[in-house]
């Protein structure tokens, strides 16, 4: 997940993961531009923790995305 203005209108996307020294291609499979915040997929084989998020969350709470551009 990352801020909407980060990737809108990217022709290509990368990301950067910690301990990585090669960025890896992204895939932007969801934006919100209301919400300023966008889906990404990256499509190599790496351990990663799968996001968790609180079934306690309701419409119109707020939540926080972090992105580097």
């Amino acid at each position: 997940m990352t801020n909407d203005h980060v990737v809108s209108g990217a022709s290509s996307v990368e990301v950067s993961l910690d301990g990585s020294s090669e960025p890896l291609p992204a895939t932007v499979v969801g934006e919100s531009p209301a919400n300023d915040l966008a889906l990404l997929r990256i499509g190599a084989s790496v351990d990663l923790t799968p996001a968790r998020f609180s079934t306690s969350l309701r419409v119109g709470d707020e939540v926080l995305a972090i992105g580097y551009a």
